[in-house]
């Protein structure tokens, strides 16, 4: 088993090397996209520490706004590199605020002994966990100065800018969206653990519908429904019996359902019992020290854990 990691990371570049280092072995690739608008020469300063470059691939740099098709851009060089490397059978999407909770054998284990199961979260829409995911599909959603609005746009009568971006808005977005032809939406969350052959049926789908992509330009969140409505709507009966409803990582959504809780101390002894792999999110600026009791707790337990058979249903 080689697993390839493509981590997404934007800041604390103490913590993406931290995370790698958990996870470095010699069956690990990482593959790497730091946000165009981070400072890079952090980030190098950072990796050139870890003394295990053989192992890293830097991916082309995107902008990669919350809820933009950067994300997507990012991840699709990510996908694409790691196939053309022909390494790796198991692929696993991380952000830089992901950090694993179970020990590295452990986590080689689990994916070995579920070798052709893809986990990934999953709900056909329209769904009650999302009231409003269609009108993520529906409506138009566009940046501009840093802002993401959605179409219809308001126009401030006072403001002559305004007024004038309204009326090009009005043209340029004068026809409804319609979902690409032949597809079911589904939508789920953005970070997942597939196999190989998963990353083909991706790849090979966006090369015959380059019209899937185009259309995402202006969808909101798409990186929370892109990959499954192509996986879920796969013809190979194959994949789609390998579908595990299950991203493998512990979130807490208690406050706020946009973004997860940031992790900390108190939060340590619910990680402990989580039968999950990887929890996120973690910042090292606001709380380090929960990173240093989960190190410590996987290394007093490496050597007892032993792996249980799965019983996570299929699809």
């Amino acid at each position: 088993m080689k697993i390839a990691f493509i981590i997404l990371a934007h800041k604390n570049p103490e913590q993406l090397g931290r995370l790698i280092g958990r996870l470095n072995s010699k069956d690990s690739a990482f593959y790497l996209h730091i946000d165009k608008k981070a400072r890079m020469s952090e980030f190098t300063n950072e990796l050139s520490k870890l003394n295990i470059s053989a192992n890293i691939t830097m991916l082309p740099r995107v902008n990669s706004y919350w809820g933009g098709a950067g994300i997507i851009r990012a991840t699709l060089h990510g996908l694409e590199k790691v196939l053309l490397d022909s390494k790796c059978n198991r692929i696993v999407l991380l952000s830089g605020q992901d950090y694993p909770i179970k020990p590295l054998k452990y986590i080689y284990d689990f994916f070995e002994i579920n070798e052709e199961k893809n986990f990934i979260p999953y709900f056909k829409l329209p769904d009650d966990i999302w009231p409003d995911g269609l009108n993520r599909i529906n409506n138009y959603y566009f940046r501009l100065l840093g802002k993401t609005y959605i179409s219809p746009p308001v126009s401030d009568p006072i403001h002559v800018l305004s007024k004038l971006f309204y009326k090009i808005a009005q043209i340029r977005f004068r026809k409804p969206r319609v979902f690409p032809e032949g597809l079911q939406p589904y939508g789920g969350f953005q970070f997942w653990k597939i196999t190989s052959i998963a990353a083909k049926e991706i790849m090979e789908f966006i090369y015959k519908r380059p019209d899937y992509l185009k259309f995402h330009k202006y969808t909101h969140c798409v990186d929370e429904l892109f990959f499954q409505t192509i996986l879920l709507n796969s013809k190979n009966e194959l994949l789609q019996n390998s579908f595990i409803n299950d991203d493998l990582t512990y979130i807490d959504w208690r406050q706020n359902k946009s973004n997860p809780e940031i992790l900390g101390v108190s939060d340590y002894e619910e990680l402990k019992m989580s039968k999950d792999l990887f929890a996120r999110k973690f910042d090292v600026r606001i709380d380090s020290e929960i990173l240093d009791m989960i190190d410590l707790q996987i290394l007093q337990v490496e050597s007892m854990l032993s792996l249980p058979s799965t019983t996570l249903s299929q699809r």
